[in-house]
């Protein structure tokens, strides 16, 4: 079940939900569409063309408190190995 779904059905039910377990589920779901990402933009990465840095940051949401998420940065560079002849 989606997590938006979960928590809908939770507020629903006036439930407290397992908060550890909805991060968990959350986190996991974030680590995966990070990879899917960076899978993504790998030839772009490689390329040097764009730079992906991984990164954590804490979130606060009243309902479950305070919780790490991975993060990423995008940067694109100022001249990647494709354009070295126009720089």
């Amino acid at each position: 079940m989606p997590l938006r779904e979960k928590l809908v059905e939770l507020q629903k039910a006036e439930q407290v939900p397992d908060a550890h377990a909805v991060v968990t589920e959350w986190q996991n779901a974030v680590d995966r569409l990070l990879q899917k990402i960076r899978d993504f933009l790998s030839e772009y990465e490689r390329d040097e063309l764009l730079k992906v840095s991984p990164d954590r940051r804490m979130v606060h949401e009243e309902k479950l408190g305070h919780y790490l998420i991975n993060t990423l940065e995008i940067r694109g560079t100022s001249c990647g190995s494709g354009l070295r002849r126009f720089c």
